[in-house]
């Protein structure tokens, strides 16, 4: 079974984000909330993905992939956002995010789930 880290500095969309993905039979093996703990988790836990939050008024989601990047280069990234899609978040995506999904939920909870389903296929 795949494995999947939530980090986000909103519990609220990790919890939401959580519920959704256990609803569909995913395996979620842990939560992060900052920069640090993305990192420590992502090296500790080795997840097949990472759903992670990008808002830049909580941390530097740039810095944060590249940290990432630097301890595992194999996990697969999804990136979820309140923000409309920007440049910071096209350079994410050259850096390796897979994807960009909004965290508006429920109104977008199938294509959370269709692009968690797509990533790990």
């Amino acid at each position: 079974m795949k494995t999947i880290l939530l980090a986000n500095h909103s519990e609220s969309v990790r919890t939401a984000q959580k519920d959704l993905l256990i609803q569909n039979g995913y395996k979620v093996i842990g939560e992060a909330a900052d920069v640090t703990q993305i990192v420590e988790k992502v090296k500790k836990l080795t997840p097949d993905l990472l759903v992670m939050g990008f808002d830049p008024y909580y941390f530097d989601s740039l810095e944060a992939l590249k940290e990432i990047r630097h301890v595992n280069k194999e996990v697969k990234l999804i990136i979820s956002s309140q923000f409309p899609a920007s440049s910071p978040l096209v350079e994410l995506i050259r850096l390796g995010a897979r994807d960009w999904i909004s965290e508006s939920f429920p109104l977008h909870s199938e294509r959370f789930i269709q692009g968690v389903r797509t990533v790990l296929e």
